[in-house]
């Protein structure tokens, strides 16, 4: 299987004390089968530019720059076909009365663009996605 991870693990891996269930739910995984979508990037990007500058603001964006480049051609785009499948999702959750929030609706899109099952602890928040969704923390 293959997995497309969304912010909050990479959040979990920079922390001083990271979830050892999520160190290990990640580690046990060959790189080749872990993705990322542009979003995730975005928001990890937008959390980074909110700090005021400091020497932690600087690790931070060193981190970020790394992470890109070990991701790489792992970064899964907003493609039209993306578009098509967000547009998809998010009509059948309105249709039954739910919402997801513009990022998270466009992280899942991609996910099932690429058949890739969605890492997250954010379970709730991608409950009107048709995602398949792995929960780390609970391992």
């Amino acid at each position: 299987m293959k997995y497309l991870l969304d912010t909050c693990v990479f959040s979990e891996l920079i922390k001083p004390e990271p979830s050892p269930v999520v160190l290990a739910w990640v580690n046990a995984r060959a790189d080749t089968d872990l993705f990322t979508a542009a979003m995730v990037f975005a928001e990890l990007h937008r959390g980074v530019a909110k700090l005021p500058a400091s020497r932690r603001k600087q690790d931070l964006a060193d981190w970020l720059e790394k992470l890109q480049n070990a991701f790489d051609a792992r970064v899964l785009p907003f493609t039209l076909q993306t578009a098509e499948h967000w547009a998809a999702m998010c009509a059948r959750a309105e249709g039954v009365g739910k919402t997801i929030a513009a990022f998270d609706s466009i992280i899942a899109a991609s996910a099932v663009e690429n058949g890739l099952a969605l890492v997250t602890r954010n379970v709730q928040d991608f409950a009107a996605a048709s995602v398949a969704i792995v929960n780390p923390w609970e391992y």
